[in-house]
């Protein structure tokens, strides 16, 4: 940019000049241009009958110079570049500019600049690349803060929620506003918490229904695992055998019945020919009385068809047997 700026004043001032050879304008100028200008080392002027003046810091001279300095057959200005030439030491940035005169090319102009610009305009070139690499880094990152916190925040709510409905709270509800997939997600959770809350409190309804007619009956009633362990109860068991609920959940029914003892083999077997209703049996209550009963079993199926519960009914005849 600046070697173009120096050719198109030097082109406007001194090309007639040059043309008829009154040099004294075009060193006064050409001197001025240099010495006002810390980043032009010298300026070369030649014309094409191989006539060349070079202006330098503190001097200018004629002087013949290569065909280096006189390129033909160029109609359009030649790209700037480093070079070492014998006019003055060390590198230098060229760049060639051809003037012409009435519709007539006469020669070029040279403009010869020192690296140190060059150098210092590239650094700083490269510093407002680095700081707009910085800048939109730094917005990028903004940006993406924003949109991430802005997308994982409702997962979070939604985890936490999550965690919640895991650990049995049907009661929590995820409230959002996004009105984007995460809010119809939320509405999907809050339906899906809903529906469950309704399954559990029917489980529960009837769950408390079935446990009000076992506990209504006055026949005895356990319900055994396939280790023949006692896994509930009735209350007409506890007020017969006068043991809490708490002591007989968890004893083996051979630890209560008497005689010989009872295996889930002959729970099976009993079941599957249609012998387990109304055997004779005894057993002993907490305080150590010995009262007959009449049993009946059933089997209670798992969801692979097998065994796995059985349900015995014991009724108390003692008063029948006297």
């Amino acid at each position: 940019i600046q070697g173009r700026m120096v050719f198109t004043s030097l082109a406007d001032v001194t090309a007639s000049s040059i043309v008829v050879e009154d040099f004294s304008l075009v060193v006064d100028h050409c001197m001025t241009v240099v010495s006002q200008n810390p980043s032009i080392l010298y300026i070369v002027i030649t014309r094409n009958d191989g006539f060349s003046l070079v202006h330098l810091k503190d001097k200018w001279c004629q002087k013949q110079l290569d065909s280096h300095w006189h390129p033909e057959n160029r109609k359009f200005p030649t790209e700037g570049h480093f070079d070492q030439h014998d006019i003055a030491p060390g590198l230098a940035y060229h760049i060639a500019f051809p003037f012409s005169y009435s519709g007539i090319d006469w020669g070029w102009i040279h403009v010869v600049l020192s690296p140190d610009q060059y150098y210092r305009d590239l650094n700083r070139l490269g510093m407002q690349i680095l700081g707009m690499v910085l800048i939109s880094a730094f917005f990028g990152f903004v940006i993406s803060y924003l949109f991430a916190k802005r997308l994982i925040r409702p997962i979070q709510l939604l985890n936490q929620y999550a965690l919640r409905v895991a650990q049995g709270d049907l009661t929590a509800k995820v409230s959002l506003s996004t009105r984007d997939e995460l809010q119809n997600l939320a509405d999907s959770f809050n339906w899906m918490t809903q529906s469950l809350q309704e399954s559990q409190n029917t489980l529960i309804s009837t769950r408390d229904y079935v446990e009000n007619i076992l506990h209504s009956m006055k026949e005895m009633i356990f319900v055994l695992d396939s280790d023949m362990l006692i896994q509930k109860a009735n209350r007409a068991a506890e007020e017969i055998l006068g043991y809490r609920r708490d002591d007989l959940i968890g004893c083996s029914l051979n630890d209560i019945f008497i005689g010989k003892k009872i295996t889930v083999h002959d729970l099976c077997l009993w079941v599957k020919n249609s012998v387990s209703i109304n055997q004779e049996a005894s057993c002993r209550t907490k305080k150590g009385k010995t009262i007959s009963v009449l049993l009946s079993y059933a089997a209670l199926n798992d969801t692979h068809h097998e065994d796995s519960h059985f349900v015995i009914i014991a009724m108390d005849i003692t008063e029948r047997k006297i």
